[in-house]
């Protein structure tokens, strides 16, 4: 699929786009405080004898953010626009009032998601200078851990920064630097929330027949991890940088993450995924689909969701702040609603 039939399917999908999947507003739920580290739990109350036994879901609250492009004192720009350029400084500070309005909700959010490009790409290809320099992965890691409640990262395009750094090396800091993987899920509540990264499969990989890095994919590894995933047939959360109409329908000749989770639509209650720093409900991808806007712009640029333990929904409690084919987010007050822009 090239780059002109996938603007033509963007095209298509943004024409109707105000219209609602699975949101509307509610409220309801408790914080935790634990340090952030995206880790796969261990078995619960539920798996019985090897037997994975749903346990009945339960109702909380989360929040999700994108493309946070934190940066060091080793960055180099200009970026591609003026406004791309004046953003990335201000990108620590964004994520930092992000994390104090989220803090200061009354019903503080159980963990917050982020669908990729934590970072801006990489100061240097020599993997000793990350020993002894403080750079923008260990400032993003830092950062997260700052946030009263975990925080699960998903990974991006700027987070490899391929083929300028090598992926190997890329690999390693990202497991060094936050103690994680590179794909991972968790269980909360009986939900369950997969966090995936869209830089691992063929379209991603220089030399590959199918190299085309505006498309992203996951490689048979992870797509087969996936539809294991799903076939617990828990309610899940599914969390990527690309959006799904930017992933490929077919890797190796099997179906590709669009298809996987319409297979699966019973279970996969929403989706959220950044890379286009502008606010889309997509409404042609079979399942819910949210594409967030990036706090790189709005530090206010972010979701605070429910998920729904007795009817199985997934609601935006701030959706009505958000600006639809902008970047643009108004604050939200758990009481008023949407307020006044800071």
């Amino acid at each position: 699929m090239g780059v002109r039939n996938r603007m033509f399917v963007f095209t298509l999908i943004v024409t109707g786009l105000v219209s609602g999947t699975a949101c509307s507003e509610d409220s309801a739920d408790q914080a935790g405080d634990s340090a952030s580290e995206a880790v796969v739990p261990g078995p619960d109350a539920g798996e019985v004898a090897g037997i994975d036994v749903p346990p009945v879901p339960g109702t909380f609250r989360f929040a999700i953010l994108s493309d946070t492009h934190i940066i060091d004192e080793f960055y180099e720009g200009p970026e591609g626009s003026v406004l791309d350029t004046a953003s990335i400084f201000g990108t620590t500070a964004n994520l930092v009032a992000a994390r104090d309005a989220l803090a200061a909700l009354p019903d503080r959010p159980d963990f917050v998601l982020v669908a990729g490009d934590v970072f801006h790409n990489y100061p240097s290809t020599d993997p000793a200078f990350y020993d002894t320099h403080v750079t923008r992965i260990d400032r993003a890691a830092d950062l997260f851990r700052t946030f009263p409640m975990p925080v699960h990262p998903a990974w991006g395009n700027h987070d490899h920064d391929e083929p300028s750094i090598p992926r190997a090396l890329t690999q390693s800091l990202i497991r060094e630097k936050f103690g994680v993987e590179l794909y991972s899920s968790f269980d909360h509540e009986g939900w369950t929330v997969l966090l995936l990264d869209t830089q691992l499969g063929g379209t991603q990989t220089p030399g590959s027949p199918v190299y085309d890095s505006s498309l992203g994919s996951l490689g048979a590894e992870q797509l087969h991890w996936v539809a294991s995933e799903l076939a617990r047939g828990r309610p899940t959360v599914v969390v990527l940088h690309y959006p799904l109409f930017l992933m490929a329908e077919q890797e190796d000749g099997e179906p590709g993450l669009p298809a996987l989770l319409r297979q699966h639509a019973d279970t996969v209650r929403m989706v959220f995924s950044g890379h286009l720093h502008m606010w889309i409900e997509d409404t042609a991808s079979g399942v819910p689909h949210l594409v967030m806007s990036s706090t790189r712009y709005d530090p206010d640029a972010y979701a605070v969701v429910e998920a729904d333990g007795a009817s199985g929904e997934v609601r935006l409690l701030n959706r009505d702040c958000f600006t639809w084919l902008g970047f643009d987010t108004q604050p939200w007050d758990a009481v008023n609603g949407c307020v006044a822009a800071r």
